[in-house]
């Protein structure tokens, strides 16, 4: 895969409950290699702004990177109980492409910025058939 940046098709979705929706955008960076990072970034703009607001972005998490793994995370739904992410987590013995386990993250609006409900924290085998080639 060639280096370079991919931003996708933004997903709408109410999420701050202002009546409005706001913009998520799922950034892929790729290194060249088997390595990918990815970004998740919300995006409001209410009538009478002229130009798009970031509310808040979704990066890395160093406690996921200790064996030297991507920062994949990746958006798996967007609506008004929230934003459900997912982010790689990798073992020792996973390759740069293929972490064995994902992490799912709830992230709720709480009037000023989004909060993780960590009690809906949970970590998910990644099943092989999404690394077979189709």
């Amino acid at each position: 895969m060639d280096p370079g940046t991919d931003y996708g098709e933004p997903t709408f979705a109410d999420l701050t409950g202002d009546g409005w929706d706001e913009a998520i955008f799922v950034e892929v960076m790729f290194s060249g290699g088997t390595s990918v990072s990815s970004f998740v970034s919300v995006y409001s703009m209410l009538p009478g702004e002229h130009r798009p607001r970031n509310v808040h972005h979704f990066g890395s998490d160093p406690r996921l990177e200790q064996y030297g793994g991507d920062t994949r995370l990746d958006l798996r739904s967007a609506d008004a109980n929230g934003l459900v992410l997912t982010r790689a987590v990798f073992t020792e013995d996973d390759a740069m492409c293929c972490p064995s386990r994902r992490r799912v993250e709830t992230w709720r609006w709480n009037g000023r910025a989004f909060v993780e409900a960590v009690s809906a924290r949970r970590v998910e085998a990644i099943p092989m058939s999404e690394y077979q080639a189709e």
